[in-house]
Order: C-alpha cells, then structure tokens, then sequence
C-alpha cells in the first residue's frame, strides 16, 4: 500500500496526515499555544488543589509562589495535560477510527514550551478497512460429493471392529495385517513425521513402498527408505507427492483379533443387525462427505474472496496472532523430537508459515464479522452447546460445569463463536453465489 499525506487544521490545532502501510497512521502537527497556556491554567489549578504552604491553606497558595516553588511539577502536569488535548483534537479532527484493543503507539512533544506553540508526533494503529464483497467477482470451484460405495462402507466397520479388538504383542519378523509401532523421521526437514503411530501392515492401509520395506523386519531394526509413488495413487496425490528420504524405526509388532461382524456386534456399536449396521455407516459417511464438501468450499471462497479483495490488517494484531502460531508449530516441532539446532535452522520458514496463517486467520473474521453485521447473522446459545458437545463431548461438558474454569469456559464459548459465525456467513455466500 502506498503512503498517503493529507493537512488538516482548526484554531487549536494543525497536523500532517501520513498514512503508511499495516493500518498505521503517523502525525506531525503543532498545538496552538493558546491552547497549551489553557493547559497550564488548569494544571495550576490542579496542583495548588494539593499543596500546602506556610500562612496558606490548600488550593490558596498564590499562583506567583506556585510557580516559583512548583516550576518543574506544573510543566510535567501542563504537558501531561497538553498530550491528552491533543490526542483528543487530533481524533476529532482527523475522524480516525482507531483500533481500541492498540489506540496509540507513540505519542510524543518533539518541542514543548508553555510560552510557544508546541510540535508533536502521533503514531497510531487505526481499524482495518474491511472491503465490501461483489459476489459477481467472485468465482469458485464447488466440490463434488464422494460417493459413498461398499467398500468406504467396509473400511467404516472395520474401524469399528478395531476399537473393540484385542491386541497381543509378538516377538517375531512382521507379517502381512499384522499392527507395527513406528517413529518415521524425515532426513531432510529434519523433523519426526510420525512418533511412536502403529499401522497396520498390508497393501490397503499404507504405502506399497512401506508395505514392501517392512515386510519380515524385526523390533528394534532402524532403516532408511525413501517414500514412491504408487502407481495407482490418485491425481491429487500424484500431483502433491514428493519423494521423502525417511528413518524408520519398529518399536512393537502386535496381533490383533478382530470381533465378527454379526447381530452382537451391531449392537454393540449401536445398530440393529448386521443390515442396520451397514445402513448407519452409510448415514455417518454420508454425513461426514457432506461436512468435507461444505468445508473445501468455505476454504475455496474465502481463498478467492482474499484474492480478489485483499485489505491491509493492523501490525499489532498480525504480529500476535503470529506469534501465537509460531509458537504452536514449534511446540508441534518438539512433540515430533526435533533437535533444537533443526528448529533454529527452520524458523524463518517456520515465522513466514505463522505469518500467512495469520494474515489469513484475521482477514478471514474481520471479513465474516463484517458481513454477519450487515446479514444479522447470530450464533444461538442451543448452537454453541450443540456443537461443542460435538466435537469434544466430555472436555466441553467439564469445562462448562465447572464453576472454576470460568476463564476457560468464556475463551472456549468466544472460539466457538466465531467459528459457528465464520461458518454461517460463508455457507450464506454459496448459497447466494449458488443462485446467480
């Protein structure tokens, strides 16, 4: 963004409007001296409230002996005075929105004298100029539904089938189905990839390149592979896929017993029969296919949205929101066992990741904000508890119990918020784009 300049006047006040880049605004302008010496009467008046003298009560010490012993007091309390008249005619001068959670950044008397007018300079963090959105301009691609076949509906069963299957470590070369616990380690980012993760070792739930790496390999073997392609891989991955140099190391080999599917395991998770059951994993899968799409979707329009309307965001807000996110990706780091040296090495990739997602992060709610004001869209009480208990069913119930997690319990409550909000202006957006 380029720096804009604008004068602006009144009989107290001049200034110099400079208009720079991350919301700031930066001032330079002269207090009238008629206006600073009104400030010195009233820091006289102020001052001699407070102050005792011999042969005078408070508040009658002549202005004459005030000034004499209490010189240096009543320039402080005058300046003090001065700033905040200041302050107070720049804005309304200026008609500057400034950002309440960060007004100002720097303000200052670059010559200050009682007798003069007085120079300063102002620095402020003002609100984000927040676009209004033609959805004319706006293109996306909407995704498809993945249609659910027997074979989703088989993988679903199994995995319920894992949960309540028994698990007995072996002592032996690994064979095909059975479960192996794994660190991978990329060689090149330097960083864990999977931390103690068991897989199931057969050619449908992982890579053929690991499948053939791990085939009659024993605990406790470390090993270096580099991840292929398979040749039947989908274009998406196919397009993503980088070849990684990686270190594996087996730490447990384990059978497993896996629970027939039949009417007492149906009803164990829930279900009738085994036809009952195969009807509900088509729902849930049906409904989670449902949740991706609504979600790519969101994604892709607020990514085109950004693109086509991109708005500058206050630095103070950026930088910590960044700073938060730093923090977690390299907390994410230390979980994954990377050396410290590595992380060092990575920060700056690290700091311009953070920082992306940052910008991203704030656009995205001022903009959402924005538009939920303008549509009244509101989140109900009904809709934060219903999607809390959701989505984490026992933490949420804990918290919002608990009387002495208020702290936690309003932070939790705002997030969901925002989200739910965030999610309702962007499904409004489809569905009005959906229309034209």
């Amino acid at each position: 963004m380029a720096t804009e300049k604008k004068t602006l006047s009144n009989e107290h006040i001049s200034i110099d409007i400079e208009t720079l880049p991350q919301c700031k605004i930066k001032i330079k302008g002269t207090l009238k001296q008629a206006v600073v010496k009104d400030c010195y009467k009233d820091a006289t008046k102020e001052i001699s409230k407070k102050v005792e003298m011999p042969g005078f009560r408070k508040g009658k010490v002549p202005p004459a002996m005030l000034e004499k012993n209490f010189k240096k007091d009543m320039v402080a309390k005058t300046k003090e005075l001065a700033l905040q008249k200041t302050l107070l005619e720049t804005l309304i001068l200026s008609k500057l929105h400034i950002l309440q959670t960060h007004p100002t950044l720097r303000s200052n008397f670059k010559v200050f004298d009682v007798e003069k007018d007085c120079t300063f300079e102002l620095e402020f963090q003002v609100e984000a100029e927040v676009p209004d959105i033609d959805l004319k301009d706006i293109k996306i691609k909407k995704t498809k539904e993945e249609a659910i076949t027997q074979t989703h509906i088989d993988d679903m069963i199994e995995r319920m089938q894992h949960y309540f299957a028994e698990f007995k470590e072996v002592k032996r070369k690994i064979k095909e189905n059975d479960f192996v616990d794994l660190d991978i380690y990329d060689e090149e980012q330097k960083q864990m990839i999977f931390n103690d993760k068991r897989f199931r070792v057969n050619k449908k739930s992982m890579a053929l390149w690991m499948f053939d790496a791990l085939k009659d390999k024993e605990v406790g073997q470390t090993f270096e592979q580099t991840s292929t392609l398979d040749v039947d891989a989908p274009k998406e991955v196919k397009d993503k896929f980088k070849p990684t140099k990686c270190k594996i190391t087996i730490k447990k080999i384990v059978e497993g017993s896996f629970p027939d599917v039949d009417e007492a395991f149906a009803k164990k998770v829930g279900s009738n029969n085994v036809e009952d059951l195969h009807k509900n994993a088509k729902k849930m899968l049906e409904q989670q296919s449902k949740e991706k799409v609504k979600e790519e979707d969101r994604t892709s329009l607020i990514e085109a949205i950004l693109k086509k309307h991109p708005f500058e965001i206050p630095e103070v807000l950026l930088s910590t929101q960044k700073e938060l996110l730093l923090k977690e990706l390299v907390s994410r780091l230390s979980d994954a066992r990377a050396l410290d040296k590595d992380i060092i090495e990575r920060k700056k990739d690290l700091e311009h990741t953070a920082e992306i997602q940052a910008k991203k992060i704030i656009q995205t709610y001022l903009l959402t904000q924005k538009i939920a004001k303008e549509e009244k869209i509101e989140v109900s009480q009904n809709e934060i508890i219903s999607h809390l208990l959701k989505v984490m069913p026992q933490q949420a119930m804990q918290i919002l119990n608990d009387p002495n997690q208020t702290e936690k319990r309003d932070a939790m409550i705002q997030d969901t918020v925002i989200y739910l909000t965030q999610n309702k202006v962007l499904d409004l957006l489809i569905e009005k784009l959906s229309k034209d």
